[in-house]
């Protein structure tokens, strides 16, 4: 999961605070140099190229939890 800048619209009604901070879930195609992952979507759109800080891993409830 990729992590999002959301902002406040006041025409909208949107309220950043409420918004989800995370998109996707994306797959990584190709690690780039320091530390940047070339990251597609589930139709193999490429969305950008992202900072690990910016990346999440994506769970399910099935997934086994690891601590």
């Amino acid at each position: 999961m990729v992590k999002c800048q959301n902002h406040s619209d006041a025409a909208k009604g949107v309220i950043d605070k409420f918004m989800h901070m995370y998109q996707g879930p994306y797959s990584i195609i190709k690690i780039l140099p320091y530390s940047t992952y070339k990251v597609v979507d589930c139709d193999g759109k490429l969305r950008g190229e992202f900072k690990k800080k910016q990346l999440k891993p994506y769970r399910t409830e099935s997934d086994p939890e690891t601590h």
